[in-house]
C-alpha cells in the first residue's frame, strides 16, 4: 500500500511537519485513494474534518481527494496550485479573499462560513453552476423550511431567503475553468454576524434565522448533494433548479452585455436562459454575462 504525505507549505506560511502536528499526524498519512491534506489543527471540530469529509467522499465515484485547509486566501485559488487534479475537494476552515461572479469579493469572519472548492474536468459552465446552485438549494431550503422561512436560488447562482424584513444573501456559487478543468467554488454563511462593504445591506448567515448546524455536517451535505446532482440529465436539472426557482414570474432589474433591461421572467432554464418580456418584446437572456439588479 502506498501513503501519500504532504510536506508544502501552507498558503498562509506555515510549514508542517509530524513533529508539530500533535493529534493531527494521522490526518497527513492516508491510503493512496485518499490523499487527504490537512493543515488544521487550532480546534477539535476541525480536527475532526479530514476523517469526516473523507467518509462522505469514500463511496463518491466522482471526488477522490479532500484538502482541509486552516486558512487560504482563497479555495479556488488554491484548488488550481500545483496541477489542478479533478476528484478533488478542497475546505478551508477560514478564507481572506474570496471572490464571487463578476470579481465581488467575498469575506468571512474567521471560523463562520463554508469556503469549499470542487474540482472537476472541464465541462458546460451553465450546467456546472445549475447543479451547484440546485446542490446548495437541496441542503438548505429544507433547513429554512423547519423555521416558516421560504428560501431558493435567485438565478443563476446566489441562495436567498426570503423574510419579512426582505431577502438576504446566504450563499453564492462561483465557477471559473481553465487548463481542462473547471473549479466550482461553493461558499455559505454559517455564523456571520458582521458584514462590510456592499455584502453589509444583503447577507446574511444560517444562524441569523435560528438554523443550528456545524460547518463540518454542512460540508458533508453539500458535497453528497453535489455529487448526485451532477448525475441529473438536463431534464431533471432544469426541473429541479425550477422548483427551488426564486424569480420566474418576478419583474426584474439586469444588466446583460452591457445594456439594462427589464421585464418580466416568463420562463427560465439554467442551462439556456431566461425568457423576458420586455416592453419591447421578447428576449432570452442567458447567464454568462448577466448580473441581475433588482427582482
Amino acid at each position: 500500500m502506498r501513503w501519500h504525505r504532504s510536506g508544502h507549505a501552507s498558503s498562509c506560511g506555515r510549514k508542517w511537519n509530524r513533529s508539530n502536528l500533535g493529534g493531527c499526524a494521522d490526518s497527513f498519512l492516508r491510503p493512496a485513494r485518499f490523499r487527504t491534506r490537512s493543515q488544521v489543527n487550532d480546534c477539535e471540530e476541525h480536527r475532526l474534518w479530514p476523517g469526516a469529509l473523507e467518509s462522505v467522499v469514500e463511496p463518491l465515484d466522482g471526488f477522490d481527494r479532500v484538502l482541509v485547509l486552516e486558512e487560504t486566501a482563497s479555495t479556488q485559488d488554491f484548488a488550481r496550485q500545483d496541477g489542478p487534479h479533478p476528484g478533488t475537494v478542497v475546505v478551508a476552515a477560514r478564507q481572506t479573499a474570496g471572490r464571487g461572479r463578476h470579481g465581488r469579493t467575498w469575506s468571512e469572519e474567521a471560523g463562520t462560513g463554508i469556503a469549499m472548492s470542487l474540482v472537476l474536468p472541464a465541462g458546460c459552465t451553465r450546467r456546472l453552476c445549475a447543479c451547484a446552485a440546485v446542490a446548495v438549494a437541496r441542503v438548505l431550503v429544507p433547513l429554512f423550511a423547519a423555521h416558516g422561512l421560504h428560501s431558493g436560488i435567485k438565478w443563476p447562482n446566489d441562495f436567498y431567503v426570503v423574510t419579512p424584513n426582505g431577502r438576504h444573501k446566504i450563499a453564492g456559487v462561483l465557477i471559473e475553468q481553465s487548463d481542462g478543468v473547471a473549479v466550482v467554488g461553493i461558499g455559505v454563511n454559517v455564523l456571520h454576524r458582521e458584514w462590510s462593504g456592499e455584502l453589509a445591506e444583503i447577507a446574511s448567515s444560517l444562524s441569523d434565522h435560528g438554523i443550528e448546524i456545524t460547518r463540518l455536517e454542512l460540508q458533508q451535505r453539500l458535497i453528497t448533494s453535489f455529487d448526485e446532482v451532477q448525475r441529473f440529465d438536463d431534464l431533471e436539472l432544469a426541473s429541479t433548479f425550477r422548483d427551488f426557482d426564486l424569480i420566474a414570474g418576478s419583474h426584474v432589474i439586469l444588466e446583460h452585455d452591457g445594456a439594462r433591461l427589464e421585464g418580466r421572467v416568463e420562463t427560465l432554464d439554467p442551462v439556456n436562459g431566461l425568457l423576458l418580456q420586455t416592453a419591447s418584446g421578447e428576449k432570452m437572456i442567458d447567464s454568462d454575462r448577466v448580473h441581475l439588479i433588482d427582482w
